[in-house]
């Protein structure tokens, strides 16, 4: 028995397992001793006989329950109810072997793969767990007290971390058929993103007048003129009544959907010729999507990545910081910001701002209240102080 003990006590280290399991002299069978929390909230090192014979058959079995002994220590849970169950019901199966971190993550990979496609944004989303789920001994064996402990050992309340955090190790529970899932939610606790600092259309004004000769010029313009994403810029079709056709690209792994947005102010069409379309191919042979057929996901995301890799260059720093001083962190998505908040200070339809914008209303409404709720009380005031 020597070296199978010796075995099943590294497999139960191997798994992050601190109980080690012995034969009980004179009794002919196994016990199991480590350090846990009994119902009375004492912490210390003890013993516990498990009543399975020192037989191979035993072992086995022994390991089970030592197995589920740790998980329940893990869940701050006497363990002891787990031996006292074994005892009490002969012939009744030992709780399943938990599953390790590493087996459920493997699991939460393949999953993740099975529904989409790699692509440039998929792979860099699945870095950004993987560095979440790397937190975890690989080693341990998955529980929601684990899960908690490594939770609150690693973020702030109230953070982006705990945040992002809570919703991955939900998702691995779930993805593993442990459950927990609903208690980790709890944790999640109240993260509000900061506001996000805009540009004035006069600063708009000056920063695109200087760029609009240069390689990027015509998509910042006319990504501000528009309020269009990114990667809707290249397909672009100006019309003379001042609107224009996109694909819209909101849906991941579908295929866009054309809609139809309008310029505001209509007068940056002519103050920064839209209608001479000049998109750069950056690192594509042509990047220019105006059927949905024609886009690509992979290529729009190498080609937005080498546009806003464009504010590297000397002329955009320079601009940048005389326009908004040094500290400023600029990104071409603020041209789209800028648009939705111009169109609520002017009043305009927010429903077909919306529309224009490529999305809901509801969703316009809550991204946006913030400045919408600010122009309602300054119409108001102007109406009492008439």
């Amino acid at each position: 028995m020597d070296l199978d003990l010796t075995t099943t006590n590294q497999a139960l280290r191997n798994r992050g397992a601190k109980l080690t399991l012995y034969v009980v002299p004179g009794r002919g069978t196994i016990g199991v001793r480590g350090t846990w929390t009994d119902a009375a909230g004492v912490r210390k090192q003890r013993k516990a006989g498990l009543g399975c014979p020192a037989t191979p058959g035993g072992l086995i079995e022994a390991e089970q329950i030592a197995t589920a002994m740790h998980q329940a220590i893990s869940e701050g849970i006497d363990p002891t109810t787990v031996v006292l169950r074994a005892k009490h019901q002969p012939g009744q199966a030992i709780p399943e072997k938990p599953v390790t971190v590493a087996e459920a993550i493997a699991t939460f990979e393949k999953d993740y793969w099975q529904t989409r496609k790699r692509l440039p944004n998929t792979e860099l989303t699945w870095q950004r767990y993987q560095m979440i789920l790397n937190r975890l001994p690989a080693n341990g064996v998955l529980s929601l007290g684990l899960l908690q402990q490594i939770l609150l050992e690693t973020t702030e309340p109230d953070s982006r971390t705990r945040q992002m955090t809570c919703m991955q190790f939900e998702r691995l529970l779930k993805k593993s058929g442990v459950e927990g899932s609903e208690q980790l939610r709890m944790l999640r606790g109240n993260y509000k993103p900061q506001e996000r600092e805009l540009p004035t259309d006069e600063q708009l004004v000056q920063l695109i007048d200087v760029i609009r000769p240069t390689k990027w010029g015509w998509c910042l313009a006319a990504m501000a003129t528009f309020g269009c994403r990114p990667g809707e810029v290249p397909s672009l079709q100006l019309h003379r009544d001042g609107t224009a056709e996109c694909l819209s690209i909101k849906e991941k792994l579908r295929l866009p959907t054309p809609r139809t947005c309008f310029a505001y102010p209509k007068e940056w069409i002519d103050r920064w010729t839209l209608h001479e379309v000049e998109i750069p191919t950056g690192p594509l042979e042509e990047a220019r999507w105006i059927k949905p057929n024609q886009f690509d996901s992979a290529d729009s995301e190498r080609w937005v990545a080498a546009w806003r890799g464009a504010r590297q260059a000397q002329i955009y720093k320079e601009t940048i910081a005389e326009v908004f001083g040094d500290d400023y962190r600029f990104d071409i998505y603020d041209m789209r910001h800028r648009w939705a908040v111009r169109s609520i200070e002017a009043n305009v339809n927010q429903s077909l701002c919306a529309q224009s914008m490529g999305h809901s209303l509801q969703m316009h409404e809550q991204r946006y209240q913030r400045w919408m709720t600010a122009t309602d009380l300054r119409a108001a005031m102007a109406k009492l102080t008439m």
